[in-house]
């Protein structure tokens, strides 16, 4: 039987009627638009019960067996394809069994439909794929499939002869393993006197994917000549043993990194990218990667709580030029910001930092940053499987979403993977790991060891845990959302969701009772024990592989790099424009311009824990550098920052590294954080390092930049994530990726430190803090609106100089003499001006002398540099500490401009317009 539940005519069908608002533009003969939920349930249900629990009497109508299609010229129906989880059927069936003791099958269709004379069904209906459904996941409904009906249940063994084309084998399986990965695993069963089977492959692809195991950064790199060995280890980790900070409780090991936070508790910090899944889905996409990040955290040493969530996204710009089999920047942008924001408001954690870039090159492959930020006692930092402990399955369902998920996030995207890689996107159900986290919280000592199930799922989880203790694992006690799934498919699923737990036999009963009071599954499917990875399904033992061969038996190999030659183009072009025309350019640029569209989309304020938001200023709307937590009972703040900057990558990679760490320090600093308690995580997302020896050398040229100035600096790296091979290749083109690096920053202060970045009293002093300015313009935002974006000179980076003004700024941070601060970034010292008056509203009188071009001096991006408000009684004791670095400019006002004299010209610009321009309401 069916119900569909439709709104009276008399009511507003806003979906509707913006649907008609953008059609009728389109196909003038449509003359309305309607859109309708339709229940189908597989067996007979009480309809009175189902019609007062689906409609509101005042707005909606129903109709039971019976469509509303006689009232309009025909329909189109969108359902989620079979196997896809659909969250909000299967919330409904598990009332229906609470209630009703109902446990047959649901399904939902959303209807649309149309009035219109000319019958443009089948362009609307490809009109409204990626806009206002995803063919990856959902379908044009005809009729109703219930995944049980045509599902066989039959098991059969399959063995892989790999006396065969294994290159060809590799392709056709998803194995995404090189012929060199696949002559060692055919020695391997050669040696051990038989064919592996299906099952044994994929554990093995998802255990060597570059996704998992990093082998890139692993490998040795004949780089111009000079072999580096373990680019990793040679650089990111280099300098975090160099550095040996004692607050670095564990690093690189775990999860997430662990920092110290005061005597009794510590922090974790990782931040995931999940950027192929988000090109083809963005919404589910964008959602499983914060939700898998939250879990990374609650997996970290014995379960840390997540507090905080931070996003960064990089999209292609929204013009015509769309690549076939993409879709457009502008809906992509909207999917994922959805779906962080779902995921975390449901889980009732606040998303309180991040940033938005846009460059044409991610149309075909987009990036997706989501961290997650945890808190523990100290004596929750660490965890070992101890041999004999049940290995336990908690939280969600497992389904066919997400397979061959980590093999598919380690090769390129291609305008042919929507339809061939539908099933490696996970669908997220936030409220299922509310659950499953709520129940871990509570049984803490109650396990050894825990982690997720992310990339390459229980294959992945249970084969890391039991790398040292063996596993043997039933997969007849997985729980699974519906019927029909194969051994290899229960294996490899990244349904999300789940967690693996080493638990004591003693405490099972326990940990059950508690996990079953909070709604979330729980199964007992094997133990620790037998050196080996034996999985066991209906009775027969489908997989047997040495643990030493599946964590150690990747070959290594000698990869080629190249010297990356920048972009750079030495000379400028003279701009003849007049300044107030490029200040309004400059301001209102997509990079520039106010996320705050955004922002309001996240609850930042859920836990009563952030004490500086991502918007700020008297009426909450200006920017802040970073965000500030100070978790319950502390009087100690945590300070998260970040830097990015893709368009600088496209340039030089090494000049970019050295930008965004200095960034990211900016950014706390300018808060007020503690340099010396302060630690940086890297996000490596790359294009083509496979076949592109620039490419590579760009990653070794970035990695190297990072080891230097980490050092330098006295900050560690405590975790870390690549994402490599993202580009988009067509039939006649491929579009990589700039080479973007992201750095995140978190620091442990004294909460007394804390400062807005707005400027708080007239008549207070305005300093420039740092570099001396200088026309640094390549790849600047304003270069870039100007069509030269390669022209001049990229900023660069002497270390040790901006070492020593980081530094300084840190002890003006303890002296706590600075009323505000900001740093210096995209559009540069005025850009940064005009922000600060945007939260007050408060002006500014600036006089500046330079040889300078007042359009070089007012948006260069000259690095390491501060605009720093001071009181008149304490400017001899900043001058005194910040020495050469600093240099008076002006004064905070009252009045509602910023008036610039740059070399006796005087420039006005109101503060009104321009914070109109910057919010995108210049029509308003």
């Amino acid at each position: 039987m069916y119900i569909e539940v439709i709104q009276n005519k008399k009511h507003y069908d806003s979906l509707g009627y913006l649907m008609y608002k953008e059609l009728k533009q389109i196909y003038p003969s449509i003359s309305g638009v309607r859109t309708s939920k339709i229940y189908y349930f597989k067996s007979e249900m009480n309809t009175d019960f189902i019609e007062n629990l689906l409609m509101d009497r005042i707005t909606d109508q129903v109709k039971i067996n019976d469509s509303a299609e006689s009232e309009f010229d025909y329909s189109i129906g969108i359902e989620y394809k079979p196997g896809v989880m659909d969250p909000e059927a299967l919330t409904l069936r598990e009332y229906l069994s609470l209630s009703l003791d109902y446990n047959d099958e649901v399904k939902i269709i959303r209807r649309f439909y149309f009035n219109d004379s000319n019958d443009n069904r089948a362009k609307i209906s490809e009109y409204m794929k990626n806009i206002h459904y995803n063919p990856l996941i959902e379908t044009i409904s005809e009729s109703i499939h219930f995944i049980s009906d045509k599902e066989s249940d039959e098991f059969l063994l399959r063995e892989i002869n790999l006396n065969t084309d294994l290159e060809a084998l590799s392709q056709s399986m998803t194995l995404s393993l090189n012929p060199n990965e696949m002559n060692v695993i055919k020695e391997y069963f050669d040696n051990i006197g038989r064919s592996p089977t299906d099952i044994e492959l994929e554990t093995i692809a998802q255990t060597w994917s570059e996704h998992c195991v990093h082998k890139t950064f692993k490998s040795d790199i004949d780089y111009d000549g000079r072999i580096i060995k373990n680019l990793f280890k040679s650089t990111i980790m280099h300098a975090t043993d160099v550095i040996n900070h004692p607050d670095a409780i564990s690093v690189f090991y775990d999860n997430a990194g662990i920092w110290n936070f005061d005597n009794d508790r510590c922090i974790c910090f990782k931040v995931e990218t999940h950027n192929h899944p988000s090109a083809l889905e963005p919404y589910g996409g964008a959602g499983t990667g914060i939700g898998g990040v939250i879990r990374d955290v609650i997996g970290t040493g014995l379960g840390f709580k997540p507090i905080a969530n931070t996003d960064v996204f990089c999209v292609g710009e929204n013009d015509d030029n769309i690549p076939e089999g993409t879709i457009n920047p502008r809906n992509v942008l909207k999917g994922i910001v959805s779906g962080v924001r779902d995921y975390g408001n449901r889980m009732g954690i606040p998303t309180v930092n991040g940033a938005v870039h846009f460059h044409p090159d991610f149309a075909g492959n987009p990036l997706v940053y989501a961290g997650s930020l945890g808190i523990a006692r100290k004596k929750n930092a660490f965890k070992k499987v101890i041999e004999g402990d049940m290995i336990v399955l908690v939280g969600g369902k497992t389904g066919r979403d997400g397979i061959h998920g980590a093999t598919f996030s380690s090769v390129s995207l291609h305008d042919q993977s929507q339809k061939v890689s539908s099933g490696a996107v996970q669908i997220g159900n936030p409220i299922e790991e509310k659950q499953m986290l709520d129940g871990i919280l509570e049984a803490d000592g109650l396990y050894n060891a825990i982690t997720d199930c992310g990339a390459g799922g229980l294959s992945s989880a249970v084969g890391e845990m039991g790398e040292h203790t063996g596993a043997e694992v039933n997969l007849d006690n997985v729980p699974l959302k519906y019927n029909g799934l194969t051994y290899d498919e229960i294996w490899i699923s990244e349904s999300q969701e789940r967690m693996i737990l080493a638990v004591p036999s003693r405490n099972y009963d326990s940990i059950k009772e508690i996990m079953n009071k909070h709604g979330s599954n729980i199964s007992h499917i094997g133990y620790f024990r037998g050196k080996n990875l034996s999985i066991y399904y209906r009775g027969t033992e489908v997989c047997s592989l040495s643990m030493d061969f599946l964590h150690n038996g990747v070959p290594g190999q000698l990869r080629k790099a190249e010297h990356y030659v920048s972009l750079e183009s030495c000379e400028d072009r003279i701009i003849d424009k007049d300044l107030n025309s490029l200040a309004e350019a400059v301001i209102s640029d997509r990079n520039v311009a106010s996320k705050e569209w955004i922002i309001r989309q996240y609850d930042y304020e859920v836990m009563a824990q952030t004490i500086m938001k991502p918007l700020t200023g008297i009426e909450q709307d200006s920017c802040s550098d970073a965000a500030v937590l100070m978790p319950l009972n502390s009087s100690k703040a945590i300070v998260i920052g970040n830097g990015i900057n893709p368009h600088y990558g496209r340039i030089n990679p090494k000049k970019m590294t050295y930008a965004v760490i200095d960034e990211a320090m900016r950014n706390i600093l300018a808060q007020g954080a503690d340099m010396e308690h302060t630690a940086i995580l890297d996000n490596f997302s790359w294009g083509d390092v496979n076949n592109n020896t620039g490419s590579l050398g760009a990653l070794v040229e970035s990695a190297e930049a990072c080891r230097d100035y980490a050092i330098r600096l006295g900050t560690p790296f405590i975790s870390g994530k690549d994402s490599l091979n993202n580009y988009f290749k067509m039939k006649d083109n491929v579009i990589e990726i700039p080479h973007t690096l992201l750095i995140s920053a978190i620091s442990v202060a004294d909460i007394q430190q804390i400062r807005g970045s707005y400027f708080k009293h007239k008549d207070n002093l305005i300093y420039l803090l740092g570099k001396r300015t200088a026309p640094e313009l390549s790849g600047s935002v304003l270069y870039r609106v100007m069509d030269m974006a390669y022209q001049g000179i990229m900023p660069d980076i002497d270390i040790n100089e901006s070492a020593v003004i980081l530094e300084k700024m840190n002890i003006i941070n303890k002296m706590r003499i600075a009323e505000s601060a900001h740093d210096i970034s995209d559009g540069g010292l005025f850009v940064s001006l005009m922000e600060m008056t945007f939260g007050s509203g408060l002006g500014a009188d600036i006089e500046i002398h330079s040889e300078l071009p007042d359009y070089q001096y007012l948006f260069s991006e000259t690095q390491t540099r501060f605009i720093i408000e001071i009181k008149s009684e304490n400017a001899e004791i900043f001058e005194k500490t910040a020495g050469t670095y600093c240099k008076r400019i002006g004064s905070v006002t009252s009045n509602n401009n910023v008036n610039i004299n740059y070399n006796n010209h005087l420039h006005t610009f109101d503060i009104k317009w321009f914070k109109s321009l910057w919010k995108g309401k210049k029509d308003e």
